[in-house]
C-alpha cells in the first residue's frame, strides 16, 4: 500500500496543478450550505475508487477511514459521496478537455472506435426486471450471450486515449452509436471492425470527409473480381488491437463492468468518472516518459 501512497501523492499534485484557477462553488449543494469538504478533494477521492478499482461507494468511505486519512481529514458518508458525485460531472469535463489540450490529440486524423456492453442484468426468460427501466436487451457476442443493459461506444486516438464516448441502450447498434459519436469530426480517418460495415454509414461520413475503414468481406463483382482491403488498410486494421487494450484494462483495473449501481444517473457518473481517470493516468505516465497504457503503478 506504501507504492500506492505514493502514487496518489503524484496524481494528487497533477489535480492541484489541473484545476488551479478553476472556480469551485460547490454548486451540488443548497444554498447557504457550509462544507467541510470541497470539490477538489472529492475529485481525488473518486480518482483514488477509480484507480483501485472499487465497485461500491460504502466500501470506498471505509477504505479513505482506514489508508486516507492523511490526505482527508473529513471523509463524507455513503449518501453525501454518491450525491455529490453526480454533480461533479460538468467540472471533471472542463478538466478533461483541458487534459486532453495538454496531451495534443485535438489534431490527430486516426481513431480508433469499437463498443464494450455495460449489462445490468443477465437475460432470463422467467425474471422481471425492474431497475434501469431505461436499459434495453442486447447480445454480446463475445461472450455469445443475451443481457440487459447499455452499450458503450468509445473513440480513441491510436495510441489509447479516448477522447469522446457514449452511453447507449444495448439494442442500439454500433453503426448508429458512430454516427452520434463522430458528427462533429472533419477529415478524420476512423478504424473499426466489420461490425461497423456499413456502405450508407461510410456516404455519410465523407460529408465531412470522414473515411470509416473496416475488414472488407471478400464478394465477387463480375465473377472474376474479388474486392479486398488495400494493403494499408490492412496494415491500419492491425492497429485495432489498441482500443481492445483499452477495454480490457477498463474491465479488468477499472471494474467498468462490475458496477454494482442501480440507477442510469449513478451509472453515467461512474463511466465518466473512470474514463476521467483512465486519461488522466495516461497524461501522467506521458508527462513521465511511460508508455502511456501502462496503468500499474506511475512510479
Amino acid at each position: 500500500m506504501q507504492s500506492n501512497k505514493t502514487t496518489f501523492g503524484i496524481i494528487f499534485a497533477e489535480v492541484d496543478r489541473l484545476v488551479k484557477g478553476v472556480d469551485f462553488n460547490n454548486s451540488g449543494l443548497h444554498p447557504g450550505r457550509r462544507v467541510s469538504f470541497s470539490d477538489k478533494q472529492m475529485i481525488k477521492m473518486l480518482l483514488v475508487r477509480d484507480f483501485e478499482g472499487i465497485q461500491y461507494n460504502r466500501e470506498l468511505v471505509r477504505f479513505l477511514k482506514v489508508y486516507f486519512k492523511r490526505y482527508f481529514p473529513v471523509i463524507p458518508d455513503h449518501s453525501t459521496f454518491c450525491r455529490r458525485e453526480k454533480k461533479l460531472l460538468s467540472l471533471l469535463e472542463k478538466i478533461r478537455q483541458d487534459v486532453l489540450k495538454k496531451l495534443d490529440v485535438k489534431f490527430e486524423r486516426l481513431k480508433i472506435t469499437d463498443s464494450t456492453p455495460i449489462p445490468v442484468a443477465r437475460f432470463s426468460p422467467y425474471r422481471k426486471y425492474k431497475l434501469f427501466p431505461e436499459s434495453e436487451f442486447g447480445y454480446c457476442s463475445a461472450l455469445n450471450e443475451r443481457y440487459k443493459g447499455f452499450k458503450l461506444s468509445l473513440l480513441t486516438t491510436i495510441s489509447g486515449i479516448p477522447t469522446d464516448f457514449e452511453l447507449m441502450p444495448a439494442n442500439k447498434h454500433d453503426v448508429n452509436l458512430l454516427e452520434e459519436l463522430v458528427y462533429h469530426y472533419q477529415n478524420t480517418i476512423i478504424i473499426a471492425d466489420k461490425g461497423y460495415s456499413s456502405q450508407s454509414l461510410k456516404e455519410k461520413l465523407k460529408i465531412n470527409q470522414n473515411l470509416l475503414i473496416t475488414p472488407t468481406i471478400k464478394y465477387k463483382l463480375n465473377k472474376s473480381k474479388t474486392k479486398t482491403n488495400t494493403y494499408s488498410e490492412k496494415q491500419l486494421l492491425k492497429k485495432r488491437s489498441v482500443i481492445e487494450s483499452v477495454f480490457n484494462q477498463l474491465k479488468t483495473r477499472f471494474n467498468i463492468v462490475n458496477h454494482q449501481l442501480k440507477t442510469l444517473s449513478g451509472l453515467i457518473a461512474r463511466v465518466f468518472n473512470i474514463l476521467f481517470t483512465y486519461t488522466l493516468i495516461i497524461f501522467i505516465n506521458k508527462k513521465i516518459g511511460r508508455k502511456p497504457l501502462c496503468m500499474q503503478h506511475i512510479v
